[in-house]
């Protein structure tokens, strides 16, 4: 039996329920339903992206957050800003392609990432929950 690859996902399913973990992750018994709530975030999350990247107007019902698309967007202007940035790494945290099956043991997307160096060398990650969308600033690590 093969484990799956970490995710964001995977654990907070696990943390919930670790019966339906295994069955939905590992033993593969449960199929997959998409939920409105599933459906909803997946528009949102691809709206923002061709928002950010390429400037496409937001639709009328996520407008709300088109003060924070439209920022992210103005800023790649001038600096790097990455959008549904895939990372993933081995089981010893070497970085590895997000699509490496054999070596990935954790994966997962960051909705927008950018380093500005007008912010002293922060980092900034914006990661939607459609619930409420999170803007953290960090020191950083190492260059995007």
């Amino acid at each position: 039996m093969k484990l799956p690859i970490g995710s964001h996902t995977f654990y907070s399913t696990f943390e919930n329920c670790p019966h339906q973990a295994f069955h939905r992750y590992v033993g593969k018994t449960i199929t997959f339903v998409s939920t409105p709530e599933m459906d909803w975030g997946n528009q949102v999350h691809t709206a923002f992206e061709h928002r950010i990247r390429s400037g496409t107007t937001l639709p009328d019902n996520m407008r709300a957050g088109e003060e924070l698309a439209a920022m992210f967007h103005d800023m790649s202007k001038v600096v790097a800003v990455r959008v549904e940035l895939q990372l993933a790494m081995t089981s010893d945290g070497q970085a590895c392609d997000y699509k490496d099956y054999d070596r990935a043991w954790f994966r997962g997307k960051l909705d927008c990432v950018t380093r500005a160096g007008g912010y002293q060398g922060r980092v900034f990650l914006a990661q939607d929950r459609t619930g409420g969308a999170a803007v953290h600033a960090e020191p950083a690590r190492q260059d995007i």
